[in-house]
């Protein structure tokens, strides 16, 4: 199988009140290579767009839907919540 990369794209921060910056990492590419499932193969178990799933692989998850996350978690048998990790820091 081929792992295609997809290219670096700037981290996405969300700031929430009270000054917090969120990052989401995504945990997709880790989950693929341990299932041996392919960007296609997703592609097809999911019913979603390639571009859908690049997004998904990089700092950009944290622009999807719960609804694209929950169609890749079922489709890969894992919780929505594997998908990715977060990390916040105040601001000062």
């Amino acid at each position: 199988m081929i792992y295609k990369t997809t290219c670096q794209q700037p981290p996405v921060y969300f700031t929430l009140r009270g000054g917090v910056d969120m990052r989401f990492n995504s945990n997709l590419p880790k989950i693929m290579r341990s299932k041996k499932v392919t960007y296609e193969a997703l592609q097809g178990f999911a019913q979603i767009s390639r571009q859908s799933v690049a997004r998904a692989c990089d700092e950009r998850i944290g622009t999807c839907t719960l609804q694209l996350l929950g169609k890749i978690a079922e489709a890969l048998n894992v919780h929505v919540k594997d998908l990715f990790d977060e990390t916040s820091s105040t601001k000062e």
